[in-house]
């Protein structure tokens, strides 16, 4: 069998915790062109089993694998005739060892249950010109004028045409003349797909319960509306005009986004679409701030302390026991200088825009939120009651002790099976949570560990020697910058492991529902990767340098000394941490996302060609079968999107202090991460199922910072061995202390250093207290809803409730002169009657 570049190679999971595997039906043979259009709502084409009637589309298919069993086929069998008691229509399908059951909804049991969901829909109005807006304001002109001046952004018009507002109300049977139920298009296909998706959790054990329990089906799934390179499909049109990356300027088809994919989805990427855009000002804020300190660096007072002649003359004194040697003052001119690129003027300035922007942004991002909901009809929409999760109904059939035991539910006012809530729930939670500290204990250790790493390289400056740099000026970065790829490594390879480890220990805590499963697997994986991520980063900002001490005294750990910062501070490693591990984590994981798929198909590839995997002789063309070998979404669908966006904006709104250009680097992954994400859901994996300084100057101020000490006051056991540096007698260190030769207090703090820390502490108390006065005005002023969106609201259920009375009033004048030709009618006939009775007495 010969393979071609057109043919379609896709991965599925092969463990329900998502690690990957090729499937042995893993090779597509369709080729583009080869099959008839079809949609999610696809066609049925004539079969070897029934024929269809050509206006019908396949709503959903069950997938199994004619494998004998008998206790497996008495299940599906009760499952399908319990879904056929529904209304559903099933149509059977067998190509090889594999049968597909195609489900269609008929048009009575989608306005049975879109009642019974209590779904909004759109009603037929009365006039056009009911919901066009009569009013305009300068806000409208002035938002009118900035669409025209940015419409290269703009989606095209005749490929995304703008939806039409429309009036939402519940649906109801009982109202049918206020619904367009007669249009074939009245239900859209996500609609179709939630009713039945609805219908298949609710029938027997339920749909899901049924796939991972045992295996009686191997999937379930609504269709994708062709190939992603089929013309004319939904599927094709976002693959190459919201999916591709030459398309990273445009905006995206929300729209469009919602009705393919559903809220759920469509949710999250106008939220990441709103969070990159409010990125851009943030960066270039940012930007305007490293500028700034490129343009000054050269009249910097500080830059110019450090690369003076005069540091040369300052010996400082050694960074480490025995083993360091004395250094000088202007090895650290390199360092200073790159510091100030991002520690300057701007720096406090930045530091406010910043907590001014993360309060603007999740106001504003509310009151979006809030016109997607109302866009989308989902304003008071409730799901109704959560079902136990299968693999919590799965684990408690294998426990015999449980099997007895069943609770009233209070919504469904059903019995189900429970576990005990204090014999088993909270001993499980406490062991749970007990591992959780354990393995957050050991992300702290590793922490840790990186700074014995820092520690050790400190002191082997032989290294660097042999390298033949002279001096300390690449050993600054050089340190750090390994440190922070050695942590980021550490900080993978946790996550991977403890990612398992959590989804083995919520399945323990055994939590009935899915939310409750949700919520307790996101506390564990956000304080552990909180830890994770964060430890590195609050050490070096918070306690690196902080209680060192001084060289007579020194304040040890274990017999060590703590790490000390630069003379100009920690700030230029924090940065290095922070750049590091934030970039280095989004490039990992684009990298991952965009090659793994490809790695697979080439694997896939391989092992046809040389043997190791068999051919499948009876691979399948049809729609079904083909996205049957896409990837499963799996029940945690979104959560690691969300996740890793929740740490990034952990990274921009702590610590971007350190690092402005964070806001830039996350603006440029989020827009390949949009596109990325874009074209993997479309193309791997099925569709899913819709979810709803003193002189005031800083003349100085570097040899001010910088305290003396007497080389003959080391203690002898930590005295330098071996100094290159011949009679040293007088040393200095970064701290505010009285010199050696005080004559009351050698050594000790000074009463400049209290006033510097009161400033300190004034300083955050007045910057918290402006900001936090910037926030409340801005959450004062921005309320959670925006006014329009009342007064659209209070006008869109007026009009509502005036098409409900008139039709009502048009339907009482008809029943009325129903009514009136019936009793006149009767009328008539008695006084026929009458008239007939009165000849015959005559």
């Amino acid at each position: 069998m010969e393979l071609t570049n057109s043919e379609e190679f896709t991965i599925s999971p092969s463990t329900p915790n998502g690690t990957w595997d090729v499937s042995e039906k893993m090779i597509n043979l369709e080729r583009d062109g080869d099959l008839p259009p079809t949609s999610s709502s696809i066609e049925f084409g004539n079969s070897s089993e029934d024929e269809l009637n050509k206006n019908k589309k396949v709503d959903f298919v069950l997938v199994y694998m004619d494998d004998g069993n008998l206790s497996h086929a008495q299940k599906r069998e009760e499952y399908q005739s319990a879904l056929r008691d529904q209304g559903l229509e099933l149509y059977h399908e067998q190509t090889g060892f594999l049968c597909f059951i195609k489900i269609y909804a008929p048009q009575e049991v989608l306005c049975r249950y879109c009642e019974i969901m209590k779904l909004k829909m759109p009603i037929k109005l009365l006039t056009t010109d009911a919901l066009e807006d009569k009013q305009t304001d300068l806000f409208d002109d002035a938002r009118s004028w900035f669409i025209n001046l940015f419409r290269f952004v703009q989606l095209d018009p005749d490929k995304f045409p703008k939806k039409e507002r429309t009036l939402l109300t519940e649906f109801s049977r009982d109202k049918d003349y206020l619904f367009d139920v007669g249009n074939e298009n009245f239900f859209p296909t996500n609609v179709r797909i939630m009713i039945v998706e609805f219908i298949l959790e609710r029938q027997c054990e339920g749909i899901h319960r049924l796939v991972n329990d045992s295996g009686c089906y191997s999937a379930a799934y609504p269709l994708h509306d062709g190939t992603y390179k089929q013309k004319g499909t939904v599927r094709a049109l976002l693959y190459e005009e919201w999916g591709a990356a030459n398309k990273w300027i445009k905006i995206q088809p929300l729209d469009t986004i919602q009705e393919y994919f559903g809220v759920t989805y469509a949710i999250y990427f106008a939220w990441l679409g709103f969070y990159t855009y409010m990125l851009i000002p943030a960066s270039i804020v940012g930007l305007l701030c490293f500028f700034y300190g490129l343009i000054t660096l050269k009249s910097n007072q500080t830059a110019i302390d450090a690369c003076s002649p005069w540091a040369n003359d300052v010996i400082m004194c050694p960074q480490c026991d025995l083993y360091c040697d004395y250094w000088r003052l202007n090895t650290t001119c390199i360092l200073t200088k790159v510091t100030l690129l991002f520690d300057n003027e701007t720096t406090i300035i930045f530091g406010a825009f910043m907590s001014f922007w993360a309060v603007l942004y999740l106001e504003l991002w509310r009151r979006r939120s809030e016109e997607l909901i109302h866009r989308w009809g989902l304003v008071g929409w409730d799901q109704g009651a959560d079902h136990p999760r299968p693999q919590y109904l799965k684990m408690l059939s294998k426990i015999k002790i449980f099997k007895a035991k069943e609770k009233l539910n209070a919504v469904t006012m059903e019995k189900e099976p429970h576990v005990s809530f204090w014999k088993v729930r909270v001993p499980a939670t406490m062991l749970s949570f007990t591992v959780v500290i354990i393995l957050v204990l050991t992300a702290l250790a590793a922490v840790f560990a990186v700074v014995l790493y820092r520690m050790f390289l400190n002191a082997s400056s032989k290294i660097f020697n042999e390298l033949d740099f002279d001096n300390n000026q690449y050993q600054n970065f050089a340190i750090p910058v390994s440190a922070a790829a050695m942590n980021l490594v550490c900080v993978l390879i946790l996550n991977y492991f403890y990612d398992w480890v959590a989804v083995y220990l919520t399945e323990m805590e055994m939590p009935r529902t899915q939310a409750e499963f949700d919520d307790s697997l996101t506390l564990k994986i956000y304080i552990f990767q909180f830890v994770n991520y964060y430890a590195s980063i609050f050490y070096v900002a918070f306690l690196k340098g902080k209680l060192v001490g001084y060289p007579k005294k020194y304040n040890r750990i274990f017999n060590f000394r703590q790490e000390e910062c630069a003379p100009g501070g920690c700030l230029m490693e924090l940065c290095i941490q922070l750049a590091i591990i934030m970039v280095g984590k989004q490039a990992v994981y684009t990298i991952i996302e965009m090659v793994l798929p490809v790695i697979l198909k080439w694997w896939a590839l391989f092992r046809v060609h040389t043997g190791l995997k068999r051919k499948d002789p009876n691979v399948p063309r049809t729609r079904w079968s083909q996205d049957f070998r896409l990837v499963d979404w799996g029940p945690r669908g979104l959560y690691d999107e969300y996740l890793e966006m929740v740490i990034q904006f952990g990274f921009i709104t702590l610590f971007v202090v350190a690092f402005p250009l964070a806001p830039l680097f996350a603006l440029a992954n989020n827009v390949l991460e949009m596109r990325l994400d874009a074209t993997k859901f479309l193309r791997h994996y099925r569709r899913p199922v819709p979810r709803l300084s003193p002189d005031h100057t800083d003349v100085g101020f570097l040899n001010h910072s910088l305290a003396y000490f007497d080389t003959k006051d080391f203690p002898p056991e930590y005295a330098p061995q071996n100094t290159t540096f011949g009679n040293v007698t007088v040393c200095r260190y970064a701290e505010y202390r009285n010199p050696p030769d005080h004559h009351e207090l050698p050594y000790k703090r000074p009463t400049l250093y209290w006033k510097i820390l009161a400033w300190r502490f004034i300083f955050i108390v007045i910057f918290q207290s402006v900001v936090g006065i910037f926030t409340m005005i801005v959450q004062w002023c921005l309320s959670g809803v925006p006014r329009e969106l009342r007064d659209r609201t209070k006008r869109e259920a007026y009009l509502t409730e005036q098409i409900i009375i008139t039709r009502e009033a048009e339907r009482a004048k008809v029943r009325a002169r129903s009514v009136n030709r019936f009793v006149s009618s009767g009328n008539q006939l008695r006084r026929r009657s009458t008239n007939v009775s009165d000849s015959i007495n005559i």
